[in-house]
């Protein structure tokens, strides 16, 4: 069956990043699903609070995996953000092990790289939008 899928159609990871709500108290809310064919496999939400230091991380969160989406398993997990900002490197629990994972920003997406005692996984997540908002134009269409 996976074979099948893999043929038939693409693993799709959505994700959302909300700071607007809680960022006046260093705070974002970021979820993530993974799915195939339409149907759900991983769904997480976590909280991520930037400590006072302005450099280091907390995360609290839960997740779910496909058969048993609606038991979702609790988790808490800390990190770090790089010198420069562009990415960051945090330790989470998951299935009984730590994964550690590192992310960087690069032109062309997110890189993530994913390291357990067994595994090693790297992924790019392709922007889709700029993150950066645009200066808005004047009607004479400068800047």
């Amino acid at each position: 069956m996976a074979l099948a899928s893999r043929r038939l159609s693409t693993l799709i990871l959505s994700t959302t990043v909300d700071y607007a709500s809680q960022g006046h108290q260093n705070e974002v809310f970021h979820t993530t699903r993974m799915s195939n064919l339409g149907i759900t496999l991983f769904r997480s939400q976590e909280t991520i609070l930037l400590d006072g230091d302005g450099h280091s991380f907390r995360m609290t969160g839960t997740q779910a995996f496909f058969p048993r989406l609606w038991k979702a398993t609790e988790w808490a997990a800390h990190g770090v953000v790089a010198a420069d900002h562009d990415g960051a490197v945090y330790h989470i629990p998951f299935f009984g092990v730590s994964i550690e994972q590192h992310t960087r920003m690069t032109p062309h997406g997110l890189e993530v790289i994913q390291a357990t005692p067994f595994s090693r996984a790297s992924i790019l997540l392709r922007w889709q939008r700029s993150l950066r908002a645009e200066p808005n134009a004047t009607a004479d269409g400068g800047a």
